[in-house]
């Protein structure tokens, strides 16, 4: 299933293909990976990751379908399969942007998220998470970022990007 957030995930960054140019970018819990995805059409590399095996077949035939497309796709996109319970990242604080659409979903989990991002981050990188409707954790998602010294800037997402 494509979420909702997803999609306005997609448009948002296609509007603001500055931010992500030239970028090394992580998306957590990638999914389908469209919005990583999208991405790779300005990064300098994209790794997309989730954890179960049938996730992570379908994010390699995606790269491998938009690729025929789009061949930059397939040249900068990478899938992992990436467990949050270990808060290990390869390649750890060389991302510049990490990125995750719809990922808070279970108080239990937003400790390991958390800790994933600030293990793949530069010190000066960006964690970008869009969801199209309160769920259950953000607010616990929030502090535990703000306590491993992240700055967050939460917003409404701009309706006129998401789906009807």
């Amino acid at each position: 299933k494509v979420w909702d957030g997803g999609v306005g995930f997609c448009r948002w960054i296609l509007e603001h293909k500055e931010i992500f140019a030239g970028k090394k970018i992580l998306e957590v819990g990638s999914g389908l990976g469209i919005s990583g995805l999208s991405a790779s059409l300005f990064a300098k590399s994209v790794t997309l990751s989730d954890y179960t095996p049938k996730l992570l077949h379908v994010l390699k035939e995606n790269v491998k379908l938009n690729g025929e497309k789009y061949p930059v796709i397939k040249m900068k996109t990478k899938v992992i399969s990436l467990d949050w319970m270990s808060e290990q990242v390869p390649e750890a604080k060389t991302y510049d942007i990490v990125i995750g659409t719809e990922v808070v979903y279970d108080v239990k989990l937003v400790a390991s998220l958390a800790g994933i991002i600030n293990s793949a981050l530069t010190k000066h990188g960006t964690f970008y998470g869009v969801s199209a409707s309160v769920r259950q954790g953000i607010p616990e998602f929030i502090k535990e970022m703000e306590k491993r010294g992240f700055q967050m800037d939460v917003g409404k997402f701009p309706a006129r990007l998401l789906p009807d």
